[in-house]
């Protein structure tokens, strides 16, 4: 993703708020696009952004230079009139995925969807792509909405309120989000309400996200064997097992000491090659965890879950954390609109580099349930009730985070897969204070290691 995307959609985060799939500064012009897979599960991915005639037109006249680099390379020729008038213009943005979790990045949409898989099944000799959605109801919908709008309340000036107002209203007379073509080498079926999803060729699927009266399941099963000369075999599907020692720590933290009570989970990660230090001699434990290097744990720990050997190395023109942050988006563990929520928005540009702040125990729980399949998180407790400390405004602690509605089901996932437990005997989360490097650790060995978990 370039850095004028990263800007754009920062600046855009409203827009994006409900939805990567409704597309980044688009005025009810649904997303649309297509998912092409091969004979592997592989394939190409490409959803269609929109941008204005009359802005294209704008940059083409007077930034020539932006034009050429950002937008003359992936216009299409697709048009569409938005819900304003105005005609808008489709622009590509592709790309390449090898496993197939990487999909699902597209519905990476809590606010609209749930209960999502995907993966390779057998039948018979032959090999298929079996996907699995359920679209929220529209008046879940619109309660989540409503909900999320008087959480925002406390922290917006009147102007960003009256804004953020009118933002709600609009969404709520949109029913039509996401339009996407899935296209198979054999025979696709189709279950489901129809106004949701369509067999519309036989080796094609329509998804239409418009939502319904109530929630509705839908299945896409599609053949992955080309005119039947014969059977693939599934691609990799990633696994626990591929956390191996990769290094070897031998006490060269001076600052973290013998009997440190997080040193045995400190050791683990950084020998899976997890964690670093921040020099060649100190962890610094009690440093906050920043946004950025949550997401580099994320890219990491799914990486290595998926054994997929990415390379992390930037490009010219591109922040040394930019392939972490693509990953952690393509990978579907969060979406671009609910990154820049982290800290509202806010990005510290003083030292040239993006600076997004320290990160949220709340906030951390949402990345890093996401960082791995449900599959990872099997639940060896059953807790229903877990105390909140919203203590904020004070040294360590957050004036502004993702709002806990978008956190709550990530907290609870992880308590009951024992791999957080609270602050106290009650189970305690201060949802707004900054986590450590030494609280992460923990985390993180329980979130590879099914057997550290309690």
């Amino acid at each position: 993703m370039t850095r004028l995307k990263k800007m754009l959609c920062g600046i855009l985060v409203a827009c994006m708020m409900c939805g990567l799939l409704a597309g980044c500064g688009s005025d009810g012009v649904p997303a649309s696009g297509y998912v092409n897979f091969d004979t592997s599960g592989s394939g190409v991915l490409n959803l269609y952004s929109w941008m204005t005639q009359d802005e294209l037109n704008w940059y083409k006249e007077n930034d020539v230079n932006t034009y050429e680099s950002n937008y003359a390379n992936r216009i299409n020729g697709i048009t569409a009139v938005g819900n304003d008038g105005k005609t808008y213009v489709a622009l590509d943005d592709e790309m390449q995925f090898s496993n197939v979790q990487s999909i699902l990045y597209i519905f990476d949409q809590r606010d609209l969807v749930e209960n999502i898989s995907a993966g390779v099944i057998t039948e018979n000799g032959q090999n298929y792509m079996n996907i699995s959605l359920t679209v929220k109801s529209q008046p879940e919908f619109y309660a989540m909405l409503d909900k999320e709008y008087e959480a925002s309340v406390p922290h917006l000036t009147p102007e960003q309120l009256a804004e953020k107002t009118a933002e709600v209203n609009a969404y709520k007379t949109v029913t039509s989000f996401a339009e996407i073509d899935f296209n198979f080498p054999g025979e696709v079926t189709v279950s489901g309400n129809s106004n949701i999803v369509k067999k519309t060729g036989t080796n094609t699927a329509h998804i239409t996200l418009d939502l319904q009266d109530k929630k509705e399941t839908i299945t896409i099963k599609g053949s992955l064997t080309d005119n039947g000369n014969g059977t693939v075999t599934p691609p990799a599907q990633g696994s626990l097992d591929n956390f191996k020692k990769v290094n070897t720590y031998n006490g060269q933290f001076t600052d973290v000491p013998a009997n440190a009570w997080y040193k045995k989970d400190m050791t683990t990660a950084y020998e899976l090659g997890l964690v670093s230090g921040t020099s060649a001699n100190s962890f610094n434990p009690n440093g906050q965890l920043s946004i950025t290097e949550a997401m580099v744990l994320a890219a990491r720990v799914r990486s290595i879950y998926n054994g997929d050997n990415h390379d992390f190395t930037a490009k010219a023109g591109e922040y040394w954390f930019d392939p972490y942050f693509d990953y952690v988006f393509e990978q579907g563990i969060i979406n671009e609109g609910t990154f820049h929520l982290l800290n509202g928005g806010l990005t510290n540009m003083s030292s040239g580099t993006p600076d997004y702040g320290p990160i949220t125990r709340s906030s951390m729980a949402y990345l890093f349930a996401s960082a791995l399949p449900d599959t990872c998180y099997p639940a060896i407790k059953n807790v229903t009730n877990i105390p909140y400390d919203k203590t904020d405004g004070k040294p360590g602690y957050a004036t502004w985070c993702l709002p806990i509605e978008l956190c709550d089901s990530a907290i609870y996932k992880l308590y009951n897969a024992g791999i957080l437990n609270g602050e106290d005997s009650k189970g305690t989360m201060s949802i707004y204070k900054y986590i450590t490097r030494a609280e992460v650790v923990t985390i993180l060995s329980r979130v590879v290691d099914i057997d550290s978990r309690k």
